[in-house]
């Protein structure tokens, strides 16, 4: 656009208007740049905070980190359309664990109570079933031994 008035041989003062609209349009793309960032830290601090939620329930979130931070970069390298469908990715994924998080935490309290459980019974299995087991071995391997008398 201003290559044309160049070209054209236009003055000096008609030139003015372009570079204060070609000025203009700069800023309010920065400013709008400002402003997708600072939606964005907001939009990932809520991620992230919703992924803590979901690990202190010990819900595998590794997929929806790696989610986020695709969508990081993106966002640095001018991508805002790619940033922003990948958060959108991300919240889905989000929203499934969130549903799923209380089965997986039930899951994982059973199999930690169950841990224990098998872990204090073992002595007394042992003291137990150890003994039985030696002595029915042994009368098994024996039996047809023959005592005699000298």
């Amino acid at each position: 656009m201003i290559s044309q008035y160049i070209d054209a041989g236009v003055s000096m003062y008609s030139k003015v208007p372009a570079i204060m609209l070609l000025l203009l349009i700069t800023s309010l793309l920065g400013m709008l740049n400002i402003a997708l960032g600072k939606d964005l830290d907001a939009v990932i601090a809520e991620y992230v905070e919703r992924v803590q939620q979901l690990e202190a329930k010990h819900v595998d979130t590794h997929s929806v980190v790696e989610k986020i931070n695709e969508a990081v970069m993106a966002y640095e390298q001018g991508d805002y359309a790619r940033a922003s469908s990948i958060l959108g990715e991300a919240d889905s994924l989000l929203m499934e664990l969130e549903k799923s998080s209380q089965q997986a935490y039930i899951f994982y309290t059973i199999s930690k109570a169950l841990s224990v459980a098998v872990l204090a019974l073992t002595p007394l299995l042992v003291y137990i079933i150890l003994p039985r087991a030696y002595v029915y071995l042994w009368f098994k391997t024996r039996r047809k031994w023959i005592v005699r008398e000298y």
